[in-house]
């Protein structure tokens, strides 16, 4: 049987948690050997006792809250490889660089964006964190040409604090 020192060192973690995020990352760690667990989505829905949609959207909140990692497969389990600590909370939210778009360019940035593949979302995403960048300036330099980007310089200098 394993020891409950998990749950009593990651109840920080888990008060910040709905429910359902709960209950997957606490499957998931039940479930893991050495960190990882393995399984179809299908099935650890199930053992969570939530709906595939919601299971999910639960690993991408989990994801993004840096308390987990999916190694996703098509024809084998997915590998689900548990973080020991989170991202560090972001003292202020602050508005998205879209929000300062013209409506019809920020519905181009927002269409450009989700028509990224995975992948190279995922490497945008990398090369932000390694730069210290938003993911969205990257994202913006990719999908508006140079009339748009001098239009909204200013909004790039603002996030890099230069005059």
């Amino acid at each position: 049987m394993k020891s409950l020192t998990f749950f009593t060192g990651h109840s920080d973690t888990l008060s910040q948690l709905s429910p359902a995020e709960q209950a997957v990352y606490v499957r998931l760690s039940l479930m893991s050997e050495n960190g990882k667990a393995r399984g179809r989505y299908e099935d650890l829905a199930k053992l969570a006792n939530v709906s595939l949609s919601t299971f999910k959207r639960v690993v991408k909140s989990l994801s993004a809250r840096g308390l987990i990692e999916v190694e996703w497969r098509q024809k084998t389990a997915s590998v689900f490889i548990l973080k020991e600590t989170t991202q560090p909370p972001r003292a202020q939210k602050k508005p998205k660089l879209y929000d300062a778009f013209t409506p019809e360019d920020r519905e181009l940035f927002l269409f450009a964006k989700k028509a990224l593949p995975p992948a190279e979302l995922k490497e945008l995403q990398k090369e932000a964190d390694e730069e210290g960048k938003d993911v969205d300036v990257l994202v913006f330099g990719r999908v508006f040409g140079g009339e748009r980007q001098r239009r909204y310089a200013h909004l790039l200098s603002e996030l890099d604090g230069t005059p």
